[in-house]
């Protein structure tokens, strides 16, 4: 790469040197030398200053200079040399610079100008550039398909799947006035099962209580026994009844708290499905 860079300053001390006049023979008189040509001198300014900064790995900075060098360059033939060089040096700084920025448009100006460098090379008609001609050729097709892919529209890959949002987590759990109604009303149904207990007990004691009334009449009982069992009779009476008035307001009150915990729920559902993006 570098040995192509050196080329275009090569070729324009060559140049101009070939275009300076030769001195004039002893037979004749001494002819004053001619100055290089503004244009020229400004090219290879131009050209130094865009090496430096290709050497600095400033391959925009590069570009710009070398191209208004090219600009520099005298519209004659025996300037073609160099400015089929500085060509080439623009189309390497030009490669570079997509590395950096990734503007395939740089790609494209150096496709460009290496089509051009190659023109240029079959102009000349020198020998031995067959390899060099193959080798340009060969860089030419790699910026093709480097284009090509370039160009190429990317497969976007499918949208990940949206995590659920908390409102979404939390309107699929139960709310907690539901759970704890739920709770409630099955404490109350687990309760009402002392109620039937109290109920058989207090069956039980009214039916002991009638053998007492005929033992006593046939005097193989007491009075005492016979409270013993009434007493008896009223606390499984209030077993039943206390037990039966406590389960059915657990039950009341956890079905409230679930149908409220419910409602709740699905208002909630439908507000977060209305502002769900």
């Amino acid at each position: 790469m570098l040995d192509v860079i050196g080329r275009a300053l090569s070729g324009a001390l060559s140049w101009s040197l070939a275009m300076t006049p030769a001195q004039p023979t002893a037979a004749e008189p001494p002819a004053a030398t001619t100055e290089p040509a503004p244009d020229l001198e400004q090219a290879k300014t131009l050209y130094g200053e865009g090496k430096a900064k290709f050497d600095t790995y400033d391959y925009a900075g590069a570009i710009e200079l070398w191209t208004r060098a090219y600009a520099r360059l005298p519209d004659v033939s025996e300037a073609g040399t160099i400015r089929n060089n500085l060509a080439y040096n623009i189309s390497t700084a030009q490669i570079l610079a997509y590395e950096q920025d990734g503007d395939i448009v740089r790609l494209k100006r150096a496709k460009q100008l290496l089509e051009g460098y190659l023109d240029g090379l079959g102009s000349t008609g020198e020998e031995g550039l067959e390899q060099e001609i193959e080798r340009v050729r060969a860089r030419v097709a790699e910026l093709e398909t480097q284009i090509e892919a370039a160009e190429r529209p990317r497969e976007t890959p499918p949208p990940a799947k949206p995590a659920p949002s908390t409102d979404d987590r939390g309107s699929r759990k139960l709310a907690p006035l539901t759970i704890a109604g739920i709770a409630l009303a099955s404490t109350g149904v687990a309760l009402s099962s002392g109620a039937f207990v109290g109920l058989a007990l207090g069956r039980r004691a009214d039916r002991r209580l009638d053998d007492q009334v005929d033992d006593e009449r046939m005097g193989m009982s007491t009075e005492a026994d016979r409270r013993a069992l009434v007493q008896d009779g009223v606390t499984a009476n209030r077993l039943a009844i206390g037990t039966a008035a406590a389960a059915g307001t657990l039950v009341l009150v956890g079905t409230i708290l679930a149908i409220v915990g419910a409602t709740r729920q699905r208002k909630r559902s439908r507000a977060t499905a209305w502002w769900r993006p």
